[in-house]
């Protein structure tokens, strides 16, 4: 039984991995634990090949991280531009982000797409380049022997599937 709740929610869309999907299409080095990049237009570039699937749940985003990210839109620096997100495992079991065993899905590796007011209306989004991915995840919030959050981090930098099982508990 999950108890507790978040206190200020907001709507947040996710880009989860699919890792199983990527390796499965060797679209994933586990030599250098990264996506494989091909150029699969012929333009010089490579592009990754990304497989992840949006879904939308609910977070509380840490204030004091926000506010400095607002004021780097208005030309103030902070010292970085990362954010915290805190999941309730209650609205992330409703979103299917529980895998077997009570590990969350959302891993290093990824993608916060935007976030939304609780009536839906668009707060921010994150265009990609650069993007926002997650950069850490723990669990939180144990109540008893039953842990209830999940705590991520989300900065402006790619990262790979990298050892996602380390991260998680």
């Amino acid at each position: 039984m999950t108890v507790g709740g978040l206190i200020f929610p907001s709507k947040v869309t996710l880009g989860i991995l699919e890792p199983d999907l990527i390796r499965s299409n060797s679209e994933y080095d586990d030599e250098f634990r990264e996506l494989v990049v091909t150029d699969s237009d012929g333009d010089g570039i490579g592009e990754e090949n990304r497989r992840e699937r949006t879904v939308i749940t609910e977070a509380q985003i840490a204030t004091r991280t926000l506010d400095r990210f607002f004021q780097a839109e208005h030309g103030q620096s902070p010292e970085t531009r990362d954010l915290e997100l805190t999941f309730h495992f209650r609205g992330l079991r409703a979103a299917g982000l529980v895998a077997a065993g009570g590990r969350s899905v959302i891993i290093i590796g990824t993608r916060l797409i935007e976030i939304k007011d609780r009536g839906g209306d668009s707060i921010i989004d994150f265009p990609d380049p650069p993007g926002m991915y997650c950069t850490g995840a723990r669990p939180s919030g144990f109540l008893g022997t039953t842990r209830n959050l999940w705590v991520c981090t989300f900065a402006e930098r790619r990262q790979s599937i990298n050892e996602p099982a380390r991260v998680q508990i």
